[in-house]
């Protein structure tokens, strides 16, 4: 690679910022494909793969059909019974894009493996369950009434309470992992940390909230490093190092924010009452409210890599098409790395919606320094003299660069 080739890459690392900022102009609107009568309160949704989602809703009309599928990205839905006539589920999980977890109130957990028959797991607990959460294919978290975290190692098959000590005793709005040890939970007036993979609790000396009194609802994580929590009067939060430290970010609203999810380390979106959606393409330094066509209170939000869908408490699903998906190639992904500065092992995310092939390392002066096919997201750069880097990234989707500091 020439010089001249380095400053033409260094050119689209800006132009590529520019992008990112068009993107909260481009596709704003966010518009209702689908109401399910009679009105229910949908809580929750998640894609499975490219084409499936699901959904879970609490009771209505007395009857069980409380899961909802769609297998062709969410154009068209179906009803499935869950087992139950009396609950509201809650939270819905995938530790592998195939099976499914629902939790409800009263200790129910259903599973189901891509029918459309969902069946009871038995668990070690008789609270009212809230959130559950899968890191991997086999590890997974359940978040309860009382402080209650329950934990499996065997993709969900069996549950063992943990007995946590150090929560609040609180209901658990969410609970969200980073990696094997490192997690969290949150609900009103608490945001916890563990180190132990959820056996102690402590909170976050990071975190001072805007109010006395608040309620956090729902995490995200993009990598180990950054993440955001949102919740009640328009809070979201962000931190850049693991979850030990949030700043405060202007949302653009005073709503109750009940759900965010992250396309890109830069690219998401966060949903709340009265029809409220907003999203950034900075990483949060700047939130948009976008246009719905509803103002219905919208309890959750996901995305798989071409469409968001949100869900309404009215039994609503609301979508927007990415303008970046594999499916519009006139945009491009984002290329996130992280730590940058970085003084051994840099994380490497393609939005997570792409496979890696290749990765090689350049010097500033055209000068090939590494490379490896078919590599996996972390790469060791402790023997890289300090410097100046560009990173060049090959998927079956495109091509990525990016400049990274070696302290």
């Amino acid at each position: 690679m020439k010089p001249t080739k380095i400053i033409m890459i260094l050119k689209r690392i800006c132009l590529l910022g520019t992008v990112s900022l068009l993107l909260t102009a481009h596709a704003q609107d966010w518009n209702t494909m689908k109401t399910f009568t009679p009105g229910q309160t949908i809580q929750d949704v998640i894609p499975l793969n490219e084409s499936t989602w699901i959904a879970s809703s609490s009771l209505y009309s007395g009857t069980g059909l409380n899961m909802k599928r769609s297998t062709d990205n969410g154009e068209t839905w179906t009803e499935e019974y869950s087992g139950y006539t009396s609950q509201s589920f809650r939270s819905l999980a995938s530790p592998d894009g195939e099976v499914s977890f629902a939790i409800a109130n009263e200790a129910v957990l259903i599973t189901d493996n891509g029918t459309d028959e969902w069946v009871t797991v038995d668990v070690p607990t008789d609270v009212h369950l809230r959130d559950i959460y899968f890191l991997n294919e086999t590890d997974g978290w359940i978040g309860g009434d009382a402080g209650t975290i329950l934990k499996t190692e065997d993709g969900g098959a069996t549950w063992l309470d943990i007995e946590a000590t150090g929560t609040v005793g609180g209901s658990i709005n969410d609970i969200y992992f980073i990696d094997e040890s490192v997690g969290f939970i949150c609900g009103f007036n608490y945001f916890q940390r563990t180190v132990d993979g959820g056996l102690t609790w402590t909170d976050i000396e990071g975190f001072e909230a805007e109010h006395a009194m608040y309620q956090l609802q729902e995490m995200h994580f993009e990598g180990f490093n950054t993440g955001w929590v949102c919740g009640d009067i328009g809070y979201i939060y962000k931190t850049e190092d693991g979850g030990l430290n949030w700043t405060a970010q202007e949302s653009g609203t005073e709503v109750s924010l009940q759900g965010i999810s992250f396309v890109t380390e830069n690219y998401g979106f966060a949903c709340g009452f009265d029809g409220t959606i907003v999203g950034t393409a900075d990483g949060g330094t700047t939130w948009t409210v976008s246009t719905t066509d509803t103002d219905e209170h919208i309890m959750a939000i996901d995305f798989n890599d071409s469409r968001g869908i949100a869900v309404s408490h009215s039994g609503q699903i609301l979508f927007m098409d990415l303008p970046f998906s594999s499916t519009n190639p006139d945009f491009e992904l984002n290329l996130s790395i992280f730590p940058n500065p970085c003084q051994s092992i840099l994380q490497v995310n393609v939005d997570g919606l792409t496979e890696i092939s290749k990765i090689e390392i350049w010097d500033q002066t055209g000068k090939l320094i590494w490379q490896e096919t078919q590599p996996n997201n972390k790469i060791d750069i402790s023997v890289l003299a300090r410097g100046t880097y560009i990173l060049y990234v090959l998927t079956s989707h495109n091509t990525y660069t990016k400049k990274f500091i070696k302290e």
